[in-house]
């Protein structure tokens, strides 16, 4: 797709932005792309006033009849993972949505909390007549998934988690003014830089499958943002600095799937392990030789675990990740807003 958009632009000498032609799935819709105004295949609604947007994909024969909702990461869309898209769709019907915030959707102010964004989806499910459904939240999604899973637990079947925790390793957390002042100064080829080192591991000694390729897809994506979808980083990160939710309200306890890459910097194992001992009962694992951005490094891997999973097979002796666990259930895990602590977060 990369090579795609590079070749369109120079040899039809046209100006297309990287996130609308991820929007495009057939030969059909680059063309309608590049004749002009093009209309998403999403249907929009409102909550409270504030206008969001999703794609409900129906399977023609669906083998499962709970849907598979995917929340993607701050800097994501609904459409911004084709690939585990295409990986998930036998599984069944899937919802796809950007809700406030993100993507299509209407801004929201830091004001707004997950709690907010949690509702937002339950609204959304309540207006489709969805009962309950597979749930997977990816990273700054993974906080949405969360908050959901506890205010409306009814709803959920299955929850995955990839890339979440409780807190943030305090070294990334005193970084987070450096990336304010130079999103501030509108310096967007620096500000994808500071967060192509906070999110991935760099270090050369360390092996991550298909890390180049990621890199320079995730600098594409972060080069190319409006100046309407860098100033969302701000409410982002004040979003994500607000007190977490405590463990003790609202125990969920549904079949819950947690991980990340074991060379994850930004939300490290330990701490991805730490939150799925807020859940009883989670499993735990890491993916070999990956980082934060394991749905960008190792999709087929991620899709089949995922498949697993939502399919209620076996998830023993997997060559691609280390052991299931199930963490020991904990208490208390958040720190204090006013010291570090952090709402799940990531990017």
């Amino acid at each position: 797709m990369a090579q795609m958009h590079r070749r369109v632009c120079q040899e039809l000498g046209r100006d297309l932005r990287w996130a609308d032609v991820l929007r495009t799935r057939t030969i059909s819709a680059i063309a309608a792309l590049l004749d002009g105004p093009n209309t998403e295949d999403a249907d929009m609604i409102t909550w409270q006033g504030i206008k969001y947007t999703y794609r409900y994909l129906k399977h023609w024969k669906a083998p499962q009849p709970i849907p598979l909702v995917l929340i993607s990461g701050a800097f994501q869309g609904m459409y911004a993972m084709p690939r585990i898209e295409h990986l998930l769709r036998p599984l069944g019907d899937m919802i796809m949505t950007d809700l406030p915030g993100s993507g299509s959707a209407d801004n929201l102010s830091s004001d707004y909390g997950f709690d907010f964004l949690a509702d937002c989806l339950n609204h959304l499910l309540d207006e489709l007549g969805i009962p309950r459904i597979n749930l997977v939240g990816v990273s700054y999604g993974g906080s949405i998934a969360y908050e959901f899973a506890h205010r409306w637990p009814s709803r959920i079947n299955r929850l995955a988690l990839v890339g979440a925790a409780t807190s943030l390793p305090a070294d990334l957390l005193a970084r987070r003014e450096t990336s304010t002042r130079i999103l501030q100064q509108g310096q967007l080829g620096s500000f994808a830089d500071h967060i192509i080192e906070a999110t991935m591991c760099l270090s050369p000694d360390i092996v991550i499958r298909n890390r180049e390729t990621t890199r320079t897809l995730v600098k594409k994506i972060l080069s190319e943002s409006t100046p309407r979808e860098a100033a969302r980083y701000l409410d982002v990160q004040n979003r994500v600095l607000a007190r977490a939710r405590e463990p003790e309200d609202g125990v969920f306890d549904r079949p819950a799937l947690v991980f990340t890459g074991e060379h994850d910097t930004l939300t490290p194992p330990s701490f991805v392990r730490d939150l799925a001992a807020t859940i009883p009962g989670a499993r735990y694992t890491s993916f070999k030789e990956a980082d934060h951005l394991v749905p960008m490094e190792r999709p087929e891997e991620m899709a089949d675990l995922l498949t697993r999973f939502f399919t209620d097979q076996c998830l023993d002796n997997l060559p691609y990740c280390y052991p299931i666990e199930t963490p020991t259930p904990r208490r208390g895990l958040v720190i204090p807003a006013q010291d570090s602590g952090v709402a799940l977060v990531s990017v």
